[in-house]
């Protein structure tokens, strides 16, 4: 094998155990490790938790396990599929749960000590279950088969954001990226935490970075002109890259998605309605749910009440209904307040917004909590009680959060503020 060729190369010392791994085939089914490989790769290049994406990997996985059921990584990689789709929301059924308890049950059972199921068995805990404590321990199991293995310094550092343990969730991000520099995945979570902390000279490098290993995906280029803007409140950044672009790209998909935001943001109300009804919704990027909620409250500001109503009809149905069958899911409990605030159903929308923020504190989860208290803020203020928002947007920008200020001076919902 190539690895013990290496090793023997550098006179190294392999244990049993580690021969052991080495020696193992992941399967001899080459259509399943084809598969495997490309699901993989999707994961590694898409932005974390992109719905499509996870269809897509779920798909080429569901087919590996297929061509070979003793596929023991397929299923490792298929625990964590099902468990990231729990832990987002996208699909908080039981059903989702129990395939994804299934699956690591089959990884385990097959290949118990394998450093790909001790792995994945973090990450299920992690995001099935939030069960922090018992990631945290199969991570460091692995850390003592593989010191220099770079996913765990990735994983330890998102489990440790998620506790609000910054410094060191940062030091671990940062060393995942030094160990495999051209890990899209690793450089993204790198990228999103300093975003959080605000660090913009840091996020500028870092989205470089990102930029150079993605060169042929526009919405990368898109994304640091965004960060630009954040950083500065200035949007040279996203004229510039504008006005280098071609008449084509410019009517892509994700730059209509971001030209529109930039239209809703510069307060140019009637291009972004001319956006918006080119594309009500960029799937790639982002929820469609969200998209209707955003377009909302664009229409909601300029008093267009019957265009409020029209694009939040069949969202607003599609997840009332899903919190009724996912009654723990917190993300669609708070696009259902949203949504209830935008069409005027004020006492509604703020007791079913506080339950998703009681739901989850950021003693719970210190990434994810200030989103809730941003969504709590927006719903104050969006029913008319700007008091009670400011002091909600106070508490947000003292935290690590995705809310900086040059953007919350601007968003549609805060204007009256």
């Amino acid at each position: 094998a190539l690895s013990q060729e290496i090793a023997s190369a550098l006179s190294a010392a392999i244990s049993p155990q580690t021969q052991k791994f080495l020696e193992r085939k992941p399967t001899e089914n080459p259509v399943a490790y084809d598969d495997f490989l490309k699901a993989r790769d999707l994961r590694n290049r898409s932005p974390f938790g992109s719905a499509p994406a996870l269809r897509e990997g779920e798909a080429l996985l569901k087919s590996a396990v297929q061509q070979d059921p003793n596929f023991a990584a397929a299923w490792c990689s298929l625990a964590e599929i099902h468990a990231i789709n729990t832990f987002w929301g996208i699909d908080g059924s039981p059903a989702r749960l129990a395939q994804a308890d299934a699956a690591i049950a089959q990884a385990l059972r097959l290949a118990p000590d394998a450093p790909d199921t001790i792995n994945a068995l973090g990450t299920y805990a992690y995001y099935a279950y939030r069960d922090y404590a018992r990631a945290i321990e199969q991570f460091e199991k692995l850390a003592r088969l593989q010191p220099n293995n770079p996913t765990v310094f990735s994983s330890l550092g998102l489990i440790q954001r998620r506790q609000g343990h910054w410094a060191e969730s940062l030091a671990n991000l940062r060393r995942a990226v030094e160990l495999d520099p051209a890990n899209v995945a690793y450089t993204r979570n790198l990228l999103d935490s300093l975003r959080h902390a605000r660090r913009w000279d840091e996020v500028r490098a870092a989205h470089q970075r990102l930029v150079a290993l993605l060169p042929d995906q526009l919405h990368e280029q898109l994304d640091l002109a965004d960060d630009e803007f954040s950083a500065t409140g200035s949007f040279k950044a996203e004229d510039e890259l504008l006005a280098r672009l071609s008449p084509a790209q410019r009517d892509f998909p994700s730059a209509i998605f971001y030209r529109k935001e930039w239209a809703s943001l510069r307060g140019d109300y009637a291009e972004f309605k001319r956006l918006d009804q080119l594309q009500p919704a960029f799937e790639d990027e982002d929820d469609p749910a969200l998209s209707a909620i955003k377009a909302a409250s664009n229409y909601f500001a300029h008093g267009d009440t019957a265009a409020v109503r029209a694009r939040l009809a069949e969202p607003l149905a599609e997840w009332r209904a899903r919190v009724e069958r996912e009654p723990a899911n917190t993300k669609g409990l708070a696009y259902v307040g949203c949504m209830e605030a935008l069409l005027g159903n004020a006492s509604e929308a703020r007791q079913i917004i506080r339950k998703a923020a009681d739901m989850m504190p950021e003693s719970r989860d210190a990434l994810d909590g200030p989103i809730y208290r941003f969504y709590v803020a927006w719903v104050w203020a969006v029913t008319g009680d700007n008091d009670q928002a400011i002091a909600e947007l106070d508490r947000v920008i003292r935290k690590p959060s995705l809310f900086p200020v040059a953007v919350l001076r601007v968003l549609p919902a805060f204007a009256k503020l």
